[in-house]
């Protein structure tokens, strides 16, 4: 069993879907899962954004047309506002983001989930070709 906390600012969920420490509860996390408003698209996509005047990077594992979700080694405040940067073949897509979970794995805070605060026409256009 894992050592990782979520923290989520949508307290609804039960105790036993904010920790993986319950994976005999999968199903029950399936479930809740399903009920999202935006299906998540998987994604092994690296990104940049900027953090106390530091350029810092980070892997964006799940993305939607309204939430996105990335590890780094970086340590982000829960509600906090960042542009997120994704490198694409001939600009980067500038994605402002809210801080609306974060993942604790023993002392390191490393998964975040953020919420998009004005998704662009060009984000939507990029999530679209993703999920072709």
């Amino acid at each position: 069993m894992s050592n990782t906390t979520i923290i989520d600012e949508h307290e609804k969920m039960p105790e036993y879907i904010r920790t993986k420490e319950s994976v005999e509860n999968s199903k029950i996390r399936e479930s809740y899962i399903e009920k999202r408003a935006c299906k998540r698209i998987p994604a092994q996509l690296f990104v940049n954004f900027f953090n106390g005047g530091s350029l810092h990077h980070g892997l964006v594992t799940n993305l939607s047309d309204i939430n996105i979700y990335f590890i780094t080694g970086v340590n982000l405040s829960f509600g906090s506002n960042i542009d997120v940067s994704i490198p694409l073949k001939y600009e980067n897509l500038i994605v402002p983001v809210y801080i609306n979970r974060i993942e604790k794995t023993g002392n390191l805070y490393n998964g975040f989930g953020a919420e998009l605060l004005s998704p662009s026409l060009e984000y939507i256009d990029f999530i679209y070709r993703l999920n072709a």
